[in-house]
């Protein structure tokens, strides 16, 4: 447990959070990869990162660790841990919630023209969904 809850570690794992973050900030992002795409983007898996078997185990070692830093402090409770308790438990719900949360995305597009106002957006097999709120195109 010394090693899974060590600082070198921790380090190494959010310098890869760091790395996949910034691939994806740079690279456009597809829901599906695309199996005619030739270039070194897409076949290094660039263009899909959240379902790159590199990125989920990265994602799970992290919350494994992280995990288990909390679970050490909360059995060795002292009260001077509770914010790092709070803090470290906090950011594993929101890891874990973002990391299940992911499944349930669905995208859609919303054709607006110039001055006019849409209310529905389509989906991929071109469905329509009507929207809560009104786009407008200024």
């Amino acid at each position: 447990m010394g090693l899974l809850g060590g600082v070198p570690l921790s380090a190494m794992l959010m310098a890869a959070f760091l790395f996949f973050s910034l691939i994806m900030g740079l690279t456009p992002q597809m829901a599906r990869p695309d199996p005619h795409a030739h270039d070194l983007i897409s076949r290094l898996g660039f263009t899909t990162v959240t379902s790159a078997w590199p990125f989920v185990l990265v994602y799970t070692f992290a919350l494994l660790c992280l995990g288990l830093v909390t679970a050490r402090r909360v059995i060795r409770f002292r009260r001077q841990d509770i914010p790092f308790i709070l803090n470290h438990a906090g950011l594993w719900l929101l890891l874990a919630a973002a990391g299940l949360g992911a499944a349930d995305l669905r995208r859609h597009v919303v054709y607006v023209r110039e001055g006019e106002v849409e209310w529905r957006a389509y989906n991929r097999a071109n469905e329509a969904l009507e929207l809560p709120i009104a786009v407008r195109l200024k």
